[in-house]
């Protein structure tokens, strides 16, 4: 049976199945549901029952209701099409219940419509149908129907979701009207409105734009203190400045997110804070400045926020705020930059001493509680990261910060507040330069900062006699404070809980017994390191203990034994603590003095008061000064007692862990935990967790083991890991014993690691971490990873997704050293199992990116390549199959894994434990630091076979082609091009692979990207991946031709170190100009250019040629050498050569190397003018004249301290040569060198020039591209006047002492032509030479930086301002006003609109001949729509609400007709009306019949 077309008719049809069980169900009986097959008619003859307007069956709302919920959940079980009806008929007999008075009914409808929703097919029927006028009724109109309205939301997701292109703007503004006033009204339906909206601002832009969501938003942010929400819609808002197409959409600007710090009488609502409610005006301000704050630090931690920030100078207005006297507002904008920057609020004081405290590196955190993180939340966040080389993105982020606020004057401005502010505000503005100057001195490159920091306005106004005494005196405080700063953070991070501070020692101690067992040191000298150990352990020392060391030891033993007071006094809190562990000290290094009597005594008695049987130090209060110094005096009485086997002392020792045995078999034997002496809750308050701490300490002891073992320890520490449910026994059993040896400590471990306490083997997971880290930085990694990476990999075969998740983690970060990937390569059978497993559970694509880490060493290369797979095209090696699969799908992969771990990073939106996201919790949210995911490219990197393997695969040049010549239309080739960028990047972290990417230009492409890309998030992608380029010597050199700067060093270092080439890279030789030096250069160039072709190839050197499909001749070789990088290809969409070298890239001196195309074959060696005119360009190595075991050393200059004068901007003075330097002043460089502790550089050392050849010819890099041509003509120093003086700075010697060196080495021209040369300036004395991982005395630091790099002019990243161009007010005011004065309205009917008139034309013909005929029907009708349009706007509106019910009361038969319900609907939906006016124009529709649609 078909369902009529017209619906009007009256249809009778015998639905006694469906109404008798609708019917039963109201009656509360059971409904017995029939099949689907005798349902199916039931349910069509329902539905013609619905539609008909003289049915009597279903004339009860309660019937139809019950009727539609049946449907409902037929079609939930069975889906729509079992009903057997065409979808658009479905839809038009559902419109008739969404028409009903009943609240239920409508409700009902929407559901069903919900579920009918499959497909983009069903989207567009339901539009055609114009069931979203319906809709945005239901959800306009509040009349107690909070379930229908909440299925209409439902709905408009659904719809949302299926198909966004078919979103009508009708529904959009409904949601935009809910959004906007809903909060005013406390609408409980405004939160999930603005999450409605800010999924279409994604999905759907141009209905976002159109329906006035921009302006929803806008007031929203500032309205919304949740910071998740806010987090949300702000980033909507930052999607819209992604592309240049919804730039031009949106023309948005944020700089209304300042308006409550500049504005200080600001109001979001106009009747915010009247009746003179001081209260209430002051609780509004502080949610705006809440609101402000959190919505600009969300704009500040994404990319598109960032430059936006950046091209509109909002931070520049932010920093002038400051500037105003203005006491709430100074303090408001003090807490936004410390929030900004990651720093630690400081209390609200007027003394520095206790403001102090915040800047400690070291300083205790809520998260190392026991109950929260302990050990291994301390050690992951105090001990530094396993590889000291791979960049951090979240790091880098906050250099580009802090790089932007030094350009906005915060140091200047700061300085300003310091001395104009009272003295609270003065001392928290202090603390905030200190650590901004501290931030830039260890994040931003020398030549970004410059002299910026060198704060003459302080030193002014702290000289200048006519400053203000008040302000002279706040400038000198704020000048020592400073210096005290500065000495904390040159202190470095110092464990703060003894068991992490334990833990380290331990570590230290078996360095120093690895390095004492290699060198057969001496037992005088084991016991000096031992004390030195110990003295550093100890931070409460006697300084006379140095004066008694020249005396005997009888005089020393009973001098200490006197001043202790222990033998004296009976109450432990008179003894001298102090010199007890003086004396604990000294008996350790003086075995033979256990022998005295009086000492036997003061052990015993001491002894005493740690026993828990006593109750004495367990009683103690364990957040107390005076408690630590009692833990860490134990400590030393264990050493004492453990140092040699002495009768006595082992007694002592024996009574003492029995009773700290009873107390721990007393856990496992008690009724409740919480009922013993070492219960969970003293446990957290008191010392007894230091018990712990001892068995530790006699852990790492031979004796001490001897002991632990006697007394029964280590089996009760087991029995009690196997019992208990309390997790904190296991944190502190798992963060106090040494796992050193290879017995009870680690099968304890073991036992944690397979427990069934889940948080326990979460945190035993973790503590491992801690231990690689602690072992890393004294170099004893190899003998861990022996039997901790076993335990890791075990951990992955957990069934708690949080413990394979952080057991991933680490696996990661342990990789970084080479150490734990050789652990690995036994076990890569198990080991890819396990990945291949969890990869299909818990990690997804992470368990690839881990399984690639073996593929970084020669071993787990060869395994890979050896392993032969089977597929359908043939058999392939593993790493073949591996390297398919990233550029098929794991490339485009890679990006949206990078991209959602900075978002978990930075925002709001961070995963848990377990790896998923969660709802909200009370953790408090914490940026995350992001070292750089693995890739592919960047594992194979590391050695000579798995480059020459990329190299062959041909598949590199594709790659290159895509970053140098990618389009960016669509979103798939944006994507594409991210994945190339990143790709090509992780082929930089290498010299020769930065080498490749130079021969195909695309470093040049990245910069180009990351420079005039005219999409945000590709800016973002490029900036990133030049850091990556950063990390290499090479990379280094390309970028600061292209004006960007790096940091030369590794995160393990906390200073950049100068040379004296960098030194003086700031300044220009007196009388030089950039322009005449470049016209010098290319005469030079001229005239020797043709000895040079003679002769490049004849000269025994390393030459590196990229061999080219055409032929040049002499005359394109000069332009070739004379010219910039992009005039050399012609066109940077098609460049001329090949990338990939052959499959011998490499040789020795006197030999080219050739760069050919991607075939196998290797590529004959040209010789003469024949290889130059072949070549693209050609890059010469000079070579090394010098003797063996000797070393090129320049002179380092650190920027962490003021041992240069202060300089300002404007006038520079101009520093001497380094040849004409006395050598008095590089002795004193020498000595600060030695001071500091910094290693010598052991780059690649240049031959220089001597002083008598100094003339000054600039390398071929003072050409700049010509994408920075225009920074060059700015009067600023440009990226020519940097390498211009940089390269002067390597022409002239370092010292006098190197002058017959210099004169015995005359710097090759060849050099000066092709700098660029250095890439590969390593490579000459090996062959292939991976990039070391871990810093050693040995190893090599070049091409080992921590990859980080910034333009030298903030501008270059700065996008055009008229990108972000705010439309006019009046044309920003239409949103929310139909049309202008002048503008007269056309009330004609518009049929395509209409909601019968659409279906059937013929009612509009003879609707429209009846209008003509009927004058008052004509003028009702116009008059009705004018004030219907009028209502749009504010103004007047109470005046248009009172004419359309007086039109109303007089003219009924008006608001009866659909189509001007029709007409009046898609008004509302062209035009932005308010959350008011809405429902009361739905409300005079309330009571119409809609016999038309019936």
């Amino acid at each position: 049976m078909e369902v009529p077309r017209r619906l009007g008719r009256t249809v009778k049809l015998n639905a006694d199945v469906l109404v008798s069980s609708a019917c039963d169900t109201v009656n509360g009986n059971t409904v017995n549901t029939q099949t689907g097959s005798d349902l199916t008619p039931s349910i069509k003859e329902a539905l013609l029952q619905i539609c008909c307007k003289d049915s009597v069956s279903l004339g009860k709302p309660q019937h139809i209701g019950s009727v539609l919920n049946v449907i409902s959940k037929h079609i939930e079980k069975k889906g729509c099409d079992s009903i057997g009806l065409d979808i658009e008929d479905f839809f038009t007999c559902l419109r008739i219940a969404l028409i009903n008075d009943s609240k239920a009914v409508r409700a009902a409808g929407l559901r069903i419509i919900r579920l009918c929703l499959k497909n983009e097919e069903h989207a567009q029927k339901l539009v055609q149908a114009d069931l979203h006028y319906f809709i945005a009724k239901c959800l306009d109109v509040l009349v107690d129907n909070m379930a229908e309205r909440a299925q209409a939301l439902r709905l408009c997701r659904r719809l949302l979701l299926i198909d966004p292109s078919q979103f009508p703007v009708a529904l959009a503004r409904s949601i935009v009207a809910l959004a906007f006033d809903g909060t005013k009204e406390k609408d409980r339906l405004v939160r999930a409105s603005l999450a409605i909206m800010a999924e279409l601002c994604i999905v759907n832009p141009s209905v976002f734009v159109a329906s006035g969501g921009v302006r929803c938003f806008s007031s929203a942010v500032l309205d919304c203190s949740s910071a998740r929400m806010q987090e949300a819609m702000v980033a909507s808002l930052l999607y819209l400045f992604d592309t240049k197409q919804r730039r031009e959409l949106s023309k948005l600007s944020l700089r209304f997110l300042i308006a409550p710090y500049s504005d200080f009488h600001y109001r979001h609502y106009i009747d915010a804070g009247e009746g003179n409610n001081s209260s209430t005006t002051t609780d509004d301000r502080d949610l705006r400045l809440l609101c402000a704050k959190q919505a600009l630090l969300t704009v500040l931690r994404s990319w598109n926020g960032v430059l936006h920030v950046m091209s509109c100078k909002i931070l520049e207005d932010l920093v002038k705020v400051l500037l105003p006297c203005h006491l709430e507002t100074r303090k408001s904008m003090l807490e936004f930059f410390y929030t900004l920057l990651r720093l630690p609020l400081p209390e609200w004081t007027d003394e520095f001493s206790v403001a102090l405290l915040a800047t400690d590196p070291s300083r205790v955190q809520d998260a190392w509680k026991l109950q929260e993180g302990y050990v291994a939340a301390e050690g992951k966040c105090l001990l530094p990261h396993i590889s000291k080389f791979r960049p951090n993105l979240v790091l880098n982020h906050m250099a580009l910060l802090v790089y932007c606020l030094v350009e906005a004057r915060l140091v200047q401005t700061l300085v300003e507040v310091i001395v104009t502010s009272d003295t609270f505000i003065s001392v928290r503005a202090t603390i905030l330069l200190g650590e901004l100057l501290h931030l830039s001195s260890t994040l931003l490159p020398p030549s970004c900062h410059g002299t910026k920091m060198c704060l003459p306005q302080l030193v002014d106004c702290i000289t200048s006699l006519k400053s203000d005494p008040v302000k002279r005196h706040r400038a000198a405080q704020a000048a020592e404070a400073l210096s005290k700063i500065h000495q904390l953070k040159k202190k470095g991070i110092v464990p703060y809980s003894l068991a992490l501070k334990q833990i380290v020692e331990l570590e230290r101690r078996a360095s120093c017994a690895k390095h004492t067992s290699m060198r057969y040191k001496k037992t005088e000298e084991n016991a000096a390191n031992i004390h030195r150990e110990d003295t550093e352990f100890q931070h409460n020392g006697d300084m006379e203990s140095e004066v008694r060391s020249n005396r005997d030891p009888d005089s020393i033993l009973s001098a200490l034994s006197r001043d202790c007071g222990v033998l004296a006094q009976k109450d432990p809190l008179i003894w001298n603590w102090s010199v007890l562990s003086n004396l604990f000290l000294w008996s350790k290094m003086n075995s033979c003095a256990l022998e005295d009597s009086s000492l036997r005594s003061i052990f015993r008695r001491v002894m005493q008061f740690y026993k828990p049987t006593s109750n004495q130090f367990c009683q103690c209060e364990f957040n107390s000064s005076r408690t630590r110094l009692y833990s860490v005096v134990g400590c030393f009485l264990m050493d004492s007692l453990t140092v040699v086997e002495e009768l006595e002392c082992e007694k002592i020792l024996a009574e003492f862990l029995d009773d700290v045995s009873g107390a721990i078999r007393d856990i496992s034997l008690a009724s409740s935990a919480h009922d013993c002496l070492l219960s969970p809750g003293r446990l957290s308050t008191t010392a007894c967790r230091d018990y712990f701490l001892f068995i530790g300490r006699l852990s790492s002891t031979a004796n001490g083991i001897n002991a632990l073992e006697k007394a029964g320890i280590f089996q009760d520490l087991l029995e009690l890991v196997a019992s208990t449910n309390h997790d904190c026994y296991l944190k502190v059993i798992t963060s106090t014993l040494n796992f050193h040896a290879d017995g009870y400590a680690r099968s304890i471990l073991k036992k944690i690691l397979l427990g069934t306490v889940e948080s326990g083997r979460i945190y035993a997971t973790h503590h491992i971490r801690v231990l690689l880290r602690a072992a890393e930085e004294h170099g004893t990694t190899s003998t861990l990873a022996k039997w901790a990476i076993p335990l890791l990999l075990n951990q992955l075969n957990d069934k708690c997704r949080a413990v394979v998740i952080a057991a991933a983690d680490i696996l990661d970060e342990a990789t970084d050293d080479p150490a734990c990937i050789e652990v690995l390569i036994p076990l890569q059978t198990q080991f890819v199992q396990l990945i291949q497993d969890q990869e299909k559970q818990h990690l997804d694509s992470r368990a690839r990116l881990l399984l690639i880490k073996t593929l970084s060493i020669l071993p787990g290369f060869k395994h890979w390549q050896e392993t032969v797979v089977e597929s359908e095209n043939g058999k392939f090696s593993l790493v073949q199959q591996e390297l398919d699969q990233w550029i098929s799908h794991l490339n485009i992969r890679y990006v949206q894994l990078v991209e959602s771990d900075l978002a978990d990073g930075l925002t709001q939106h961070q995963r848990a434990e377990d790896g998923r996201y969660g709802r909200l919790s009370n953790v408090r949210h914490a940026i995350r630091d992001l070292p750089m995911p693995p890739h592919l490219f960047s594992q194979l990197n590391q050695h000579r076979e798995g480059l020459d393997f990329l190299r062959t695969s041909g598949q590199l040049s594709k790659l290159f082609t895509v970053v140098t010549n990618g389009s960016i239309e669509t979103e798939e080739e944006i994507l594409e091009l991210k994945a190339a960028v990143w790709a090509c990047a992780h082929l930089g972290t290498s010299e020769s692979g930065v080498a490749l990417l130079e021969s195909a230009q695309v470093v040049e492409a990245l910069v180009r990207v990351a420079s005039f890309s005219t999409v945000l998030t590709l800016r973002g992608t490029a900036f990133f991946a030049l850091n990556l380029v950063a990390m290499t010597t090479a990379g280094v050199d390309i970028l600061a031709r292209f004006g960007w700067a790096s940091i030369k060093r590794h995160h393990g270092e906390l200073w950049h170190v100068l040379d004296d080439s960098e030194w003086n890279c700031f300044y220009l030789p007196d009388g030089s100009d950039p322009f005449v030096l470049k016209d010098r250069f290319r005469v030079s160039i001229s005239v020797n250019v043709r000895d040079r072709l003679r002769t490049v190839s004849q000269s025994s050197c390393h030459s590196v040629t990229f061999a080219a499909d055409e032929r040049e001749d002499i005359k394109s070789s000069v332009s070739i050498l004379t010219s910039t990088p992009r005039q050399r290809t012609g066109s940077l969409g098609q460049p001329t050569g090949c990338w990939e070298t052959d499959s011998q890239p490499y040789s020795l001196e006197g030999s080219s190397i050739n760069f050919d195309s991607d075939s196998d074959h290797s590529s004959d060696v040209q010789s003469g003018e024949i290889a130059v005119r072949s070549c693209r360009r050609a890059y010469t190595l000079p070579l090394s004249t010098q003797t063996p075991g000797q070393e090129y050393v320049p002179h380092f200059r650190s920027f962490s301290d003021s041992h240069y004068p202060a300089v300002d901007d404007a006038s520079c003075a101009v520093p001497t040569s380094p040849s004409n330097r006395p050598k008095r002043e590089s002795r004193i460089w020498s000595k600060l060198r030695t001071s500091l502790r910094l290693r010598r550089s052991k780059r690649f050392s240049l031959p220089v020039r001597s002083s008598k050849e100094s003339s000054f010819i600039p390398p071929e890099s003072a050409e700049p591209i010509q994408l920075l041509r225009s920074e060059l003509m700015d009067g600023t120093l440009s990226l020519a006047e940097d390498t211009l003086s940089s390269s002067a700075a390597e022409d002239v010697s370092s010292e006098d002492d190197d002058k017959e060196e210099s004169d015995a080495t005359p710097l090759h021209f060849e050099y000066q032509l092709n700098r660029i040369g250095s890439i590969l300036s390593r490579l000459k004395s090996v062959p292939y030479k991976r990039r070391p991982r871990v810093l050693s005395s040995s190893s090599n630091r070049s091409g080992c930086y921590m990859g980080l790099c910034l333009p030298i002019q903030l501008s270059y990243l700065h996008p055009p301002s008229d990108w972000f161009e705010q439309p006019d007010p009046m044309i920003d005011t239409m949103s929310f006003s139909n049309m202008t004065l002048n503008e007269e309205p056309q009330f004609v009917h518009e049929s395509q609109h209409c909601i019968i008139c659409s279906k059937d034309y013929s009612i509009l013909f003879v609707e429209s001949e009846s209008k003509k005929t009927d004058e008052e029907k004509w003028l009702v009708r116009k008059e009705l729509l004018r004030l219907v349009t009028n209502m749009g706007s504010s103004v007047g509106l109470n005046a248009n609400e009172q004419g359309l019910l007086r039109l109303k009361q007089r003219f009924p038969w008006a608001f009866h007709d659909v189509c001007l319900f029709s007409d009046v609907c898609h008004i509302m939906a062209s035009y932005g009306y308010r959350l008011r006016a809405r429902r009361f124009l739905h409300e005079l529709f309330m009571d119409s019949p809609f016999d038309e649609v019936r």
